[in-house]
């Protein structure tokens, strides 16, 4: 919709041009308009996607720290080899979120 204080500016792209500006302003979930306003006006482009695998990569370095105290701990009580695992797989299973949501109960 024409908006009276502002002003139109119009761009021709091939095809593979449109689609991977397309696809870079989905990615930061924005529209192509705010995307090309974003990149043309020199602002920082905020992925949706670097903002999902920072929220992955954190939750994947505690559930690693989980399974290292409890490697730690497991072993600084002399246990078997099957003890150990048990220990580890029960621990990291009460401490795994997934997409669900769901964290199982101990």
């Amino acid at each position: 919709m024409p908006c009276p204080d502002k002003v139109s500016l119009k761009s021709y792209l091939t095809p593979e041009e449109y689609k991977s500006v397309s696809a870079k302003a989905a990615q930061a979930n924005l529209s192509i308009s705010q995307y090309v306003k974003t990149v043309i006006l020199g602002y920082e482009v905020k992925s949706q996607v670097d903002a999902v695998a920072v929220l992955e990569l954190t939750r994947a370095t505690a559930s690693l720290a989980k399974v290292g105290g409890l490697l730690k701990m497991g072993l600084s009580e002399n246990p078997t080899m099957k003890e150990l695992a048990k220990a580890i797989s029960s621990g990291s299973l009460r401490g795994a979120r997934g997409n669900s949501g769901v964290i199982l109960s101990e």
